[in-house]
């Protein structure tokens, strides 16, 4: 039986042709996803980072540059490489 709902969600899942690979996606995209990925809420980055919890989030809506600094400083907290957030 589980395997049965292994493969139903496998099954569910877009295939790669469908997914935008992250080098394509905006920094925003990006930034978004890596949070999500290591479990963190805006408010909890801020605290990691020093950067205001309004600024990740327009960074997050591409309101507001990330820019170099900030990408070395959000990518230690979020354990990734700077580069992938500009």
């Amino acid at each position: 039986a589980m395997e049965a709902i292994g493969a139903m969600l496998l099954d569910a899942l877009p295939s790669e042709e469908e997914c935008t690979p992250a080098e394509n996606a905006p920094p925003s995209t990006i930034l978004r996803g890596l949070r999500y990925r290591e479990g963190v809420t805006q408010v909890r980055l801020a605290s990691l980072t020093g950067i205001s919890q309004r600024d990740i989030s327009k960074m997050e809506t591409g309101k507001l540059a990330i820019g170099k600094e900030r990408a070395k400083v959000l990518a230690r907290a979020l354990n990734s490489d700077y580069r992938l957030l500009l």
